[in-house]
């Protein structure tokens, strides 16, 4: 047998900012997801805790609350 590296890409906003060849059964780094604006990151959409394929983990972004101030004048 021999040991398999598979490719694990983290996205973020329709670009790779990672990309690593993992070990099978080890777990991926992921980088930290950039802010966007008006968004806040959620978390990433799959688990890299055991790799065993190639994978592209993209990251979950949420809309942030508007605020409105109004100003009685």
């Amino acid at each position: 047998w021999k040991i398999c590296n598979y490719t694990v890409s983290f996205v973020a906003d329709g670009k790779v900012l990672k990309s690593s060849k993992i070990t099978y059964g080890k777990p991926a780094v992921a980088p930290t997801a950039p802010e966007l604006n008006g968004k806040t990151f959620v978390k990433w959409d799959k688990e890299f805790n055991f790799v065993k394929s190639d994978m592209t983990i993209t990251a979950i972004y949420e809309a942030r609350p508007l605020s409105i101030k109004y100003v009685n004048m």
